[in-house]
């Protein structure tokens, strides 16, 4: 039988063993928010100024203040977003290094053979931001005004509907490709460099669609110029009741959301990963983000990091499944 001035001596020992245990694990977690600690990279692999570009800079400054920590943006453009989630997904693991990714994210494993890494495995999710409906948009000179006259115009005149987006593989593309596989027409796609040259085609007459954001409507639904036959998300767009989703009018079930979501190189701690997570859910869940991410089309939605991680796996293979299908390869 152990002597109570030993048992007192083991049970200081494993008081002492749990209290470090304790502190070791507190430690992941304030890593990355303790002021001594070293600043934070939130990577945005898109130039300035643009919507992912505000989103990245107004969540930098939601952690900046939540974390009483220095979060600086770090844009690395190009490559449809994989130069910058390359450089993220090559960072420390350390709780330094955010990234904000977009729905390009999960098409481009579909359409890249190729890639300076895994972006499934070389990066782990934090948060989904929120989700956008693609709006269709149709020229007032298209002797249409609802998306089943458009998919009888379409069939009774093959080939002629045109339909505008940024790129092979971009995400307005990939959303007409889904049209055609799942209503049976046939459209011919045509790639701009800019919303404002496929706008002006679209206003003109000499294009038939563009796929954009509902913040098109906020600039020009007014114009007389364009039409908004549907919305790609799961329900109507609030500040734009008046649109139809593609569910309810020619596509029963068809969700063609994009996204925005927050991403950390991949052995990132997870209670770094948690509390970047809840600070983030917490952020956009104010009132001021949230009607700004409102007022550029974002419906706020966050997640935990194992939802968000769900998120992408079938979002890639939602598009990827469609790449094959269509048998759509990069544009070189």
């Amino acid at each position: 039988m152990l002597g109570g001035a030993h048992m007192r001596r083991i049970v200081k020992g494993s008081i002492r063993s749990i209290l470090a245990t304790a502190v070791a694990a507190f430690g992941v977690a304030a890593a990355a928010i303790t002021p001594a600690s070293a600043q934070i990279q939130f990577v945005s692999p898109y130039p300035p100024g643009g919507i992912t570009d505000i989103v990245s800079r107004t969540l930098a400054d939601g952690l900046s203040k939540s974390l009483n920590q220095t979060v600086i943006v770090l844009n690395k453009p190009g490559a449809n977003g994989m130069i910058g989630s390359d450089y993220a997904a090559k960072s420390a693991p350390d709780g330094k290094t955010l990234l904000l990714v977009a729905a390009a994210h999960a098409i481009n494993p579909s359409m890249h053979a190729r890639m300076a890494y895994d972006p499934f495995k070389d990066l782990v999710g934090v948060s989904l931001i929120g989700k956008t409906g693609p709006v269709i948009f149709a020229s007032a000179k298209l002797p249409i005004t609802t998306m089943q006259e458009l998919v009888a115009y379409a069939k009774k005149h093959p080939g002629k509907v045109t339909y505008g987006s940024s790129g092979v593989g971009s995400g307005a593309h990939l959303v007409g490709e889904l049209l055609c596989q799942t209503l049976g027409i046939d459209m011919t796609h045509v790639v701009y460099k800019g919303s404002e040259a496929a706008l002006i085609d679209l206003f003109n007459g000499e294009l038939s669609l563009f796929i954009n954001t509902v913040q098109t409507w906020a600039q020009h639904g007014s114009s007389g110029k364009l039409r908004a036959l549907a919305i790609g998300s799961a329900a109507r767009w609030p500040r734009a009741p008046d649109i139809p989703t593609l569910d309810e009018t020619v596509a029963p079930g068809m969700v063609a959301d994009s996204f925005l979501g927050v991403l950390a190189p991949a052995g990132t701690p997870a209670a770094a990963v948690d509390t970047y997570s809840k600070t983030i859910a917490a952020i956009i869940a104010r009132k001021d983000v949230t009607e700004r991410l409102m007022d550029y089309g974002i419906e706020p939605t966050g997640s935990t990091p194992a939802a968000f991680d769900a998120f992408i796996a079938s979002e890639a293979k939602k598009w990827g499944d469609l790449i094959r299908a269509r048998n759509i390869k990069p544009d070189r």
